[in-house]
């Protein structure tokens, strides 16, 4: 009887084991080659995380489908005011080599962010220059796609930040930039999207 209970328990560990394994599937972060344009970069991304794992950008890595949920981005002020609200936006495709047709707009953005990001009347910076902060999913329901499809992306694209410099909703500074890449990034042959 012994014997019997313990293969059963060994069973159902390896069922269990194999039934989370098989939610783990290859995700990529891509990111193309700045271009030349007017404006400065005013965030540094300076690292990628799933957790407590780094990922690098244009390189495929293994997770489940709560990457997008628990990745953290890591940036830089590299500008020379202090920001109130910073973020970026990752727009999300189905499958590795998902790309957008001629014209057509990411169905889906997910946003990342950290401070005060709506109006508000007082201006307390949240990054000052030559600071840095994680940034992590945003959390009203409003701004970011209904979850349930989540586990079905598997590629993001990062283009862009946005910085907010002032509080005020009549005089609020608000702009959209290119970022600046780990210098270790890969860039890959193909667009990313």
């Amino acid at each position: 009887m012994k014997f019997k209970s313990s293969i059963f328990v060994s069973l159902l560990v390896f069922v269990f084991s194999a039934a989370a394994a098989a939610q783990d599937e290859p995700r990529i972060i891509r990111a193309d080659r700045l271009g030349d344009g007017d404006d400065s970069p005013v965030l540094q991304v300076l690292g990628l995380k799933i957790g407590e794992r780094s990922v690098a950008l244009n390189e495929i890595f293994v997770a489940d489908a709560n990457w997008l949920k628990e990745l953290k981005v890591t940036v830089r002020n590299v500008s020379d005011k202090d920001m109130r609200c910073v973020g970026i936006w990752l727009g999300v495709l189905d499958g590795l080599d998902t790309k957008l047709t001629p014209r057509e707009s990411w169905g889906w953005k997910i946003n990342y962010t950290n401070g005060q990001c709506t109006p508000r009347k007082s201006s307390s910076s949240v990054l000052r220059k030559g600071e840095s902060v994680d940034l992590i999913v945003y959390s009203d329901p409003s701004l970011i796609p209904d979850p349930t499809p989540w586990p079905k992306f598997h590629k993001a694209v990062l283009e862009w930040g946005y910085a907010s410099y002032k509080g005020d909703k009549k005089d609020r500074d608000y702009d959209d930039f290119r970022l600046i890449l780990p210098p270790d990034t890969k860039f890959l042959d193909d667009d990313s999207h």
